[in-house]
């Protein structure tokens, strides 16, 4: 009995790889179920780490942040890497108007996380934590912990905990917004896929020509070139983590948005640098699939210990405000880019994905179209999202507190 105790609520490395392999494992059976005829996939996973988080089987915290970061990394390489041959054709087409819609999506957020504070009694750097737990940006909660200490002396883990709580709930009401859009918009996902095709065609021919028998050669192989993938996560580590704004916490490109925005050059440049990008569909596929199910296993089990008790303490609240904050802004940039631009669902949904900087909404999104319109459109934005979601945070710390 005690070595069935020690493995399952331990906290050795049998333990560690029990734990993540047997929460995966559940949640992507789970993942596979529809419930009134949707099915939420991979967002099992982090609902499977919560449910075990609370029981006690949990990993060491520098463990789990290891797993989640290593695992978003893998899943935006893979995709940058997949959609860099297309990337900068699909920019010049639609870029400008998808870069200023995400932006007034973020301050559509950010108006009213200052609306709540206004009407409620819940102090701006807890309003702050709760808003970027709704849009799921790491970086930006580090940052406003890190500003409010600059200004009084006092780290204030309302900050964490708002994010803590109202993450998962947020990474799901993404997906609930963009089924409220379909419905709203009466979507017919056979013509949106037609149109996306169509509509990238002309990209994908150009593209086509452009590369090389070394590449066509490893695209029909089986044997995928894993220097690309180490070399290009190593280097883009490396740009997330230079400071490119000196404020009282340097903001930074993050490991994640350094790593995508790599993999993309590395994608569509790699040819003149003699390098071998292309792999096959599947192994790209497996990448992203890995990838996404370590960052939601390790977010599920970083969060299920506090979640219940936070929760009944008041925290229920929070997740109301977390779930206005997500879905209200997706609603109405969503509507308006589609009544406006007549913009592919699946373009709105990436864009959306990527201001919100949800891979697992994308993931959802890429479910439906079948192709990577969304992907590509996630990408363009996602590094954007992540620079401005932090200048916001700081911002509403230094004007509020």
């Amino acid at each position: 009995m005690d070595f069935i105790k020690e493995f399952l609520f331990g906290d050795g490395i049998a333990h560690s790889i029990f734990t993540l392999a047997v929460v995966i494992a559940i949640g992507t059976l789970l993942g596979r179920i529809k419930i009134g005829g949707i099915a939420f996939g991979a967002t099992w996973i982090l609902f499977i780490g919560i449910v075990a988080s609370y029981f006690g089987m949990t990993l060491n915290l520098d463990t789990l942040n290891f797993i989640r970061d290593l695992g978003l990394i893998l899943f935006v390489f893979a995709i940058g890497l997949q959609i860099g041959p297309t990337f900068f054709a699909s920019l010049r087409q639609e870029g400008a108007v998808q870069v200023w819609l995400s932006v007034l999506a973020m301050l559509l957020s950010a108006v009213l996380a200052y609306i709540l504070f206004v009407c409620t009694d819940i102090p701006i750097q807890t309003v702050v934590g709760v808003m970027n737990g709704s849009v799921g940006n790491t970086p930006a909660v580090g940052a406003a912990q890190q500003t409010y200490y600059d200004i009084t002396g006092v780290y204030d883990n309302s900050i964490p905990l708002g994010y803590a709580i109202t993450f998962p709930v947020g990474m799901v009401a993404v997906i609930i917004a963009f089924i409220l859009l379909r419905a709203i918009l009466r979507i017919d996902i056979t013509k949106e896929q037609q149109q996306s095709l169509t509509n990238t065609a002309s990209a994908v021919e150009k593209t086509e020509k452009q590369i090389d028998n070394k590449n066509e050669e490893c695209k029909k192989s089986s044997k995928p070139n894993i220097f690309t993938l180490f070399f290009g996560i190593a280097i883009g580590v490396f740009v997330g983590s230079i400071p490119l704004i000196e404020t009282p916490q340097p903001i930074r490109l993050g490991m994640a948005a350094g790593s995508m925005f790599v993999a993309i050059l590395i994608g569509h440049f790699g040819k003149r640098w003699n390098i071998v990008t292309n792999t096959t569909l599947s192994v790209n596929l497996m990448l992203r699939d890995i990838g996404l199910a370590m960052f939601l296993a390790a977010i599920g089990l970083a969060s299920g210990s506090g979640f219940i008790e936070a929760v009944v303490n008041g925290g229920y609240l929070w997740l109301a405000y977390s779930i206005i904050i997500a879905i209200v802004p997706l609603l109405v940039v969503g509507i308006y880019a589609r009544l406006r631009f007549k913009m592919n669902f699946f373009t709105i949904m990436g864009m959306l994905s990527g201001c919100m900087t949800n891979s697992v909404a994308l993931n959802y999104a890429n479910s439906l179209s079948g192709n990577d319109t969304a992907s590509v459109s996630y990408a363009m934005i996602y590094p954007l999202a992540v620079l401005l979601r932090v200048i916001i945070a700081q911002a509403m710390i230094l004007m509020f507190v």
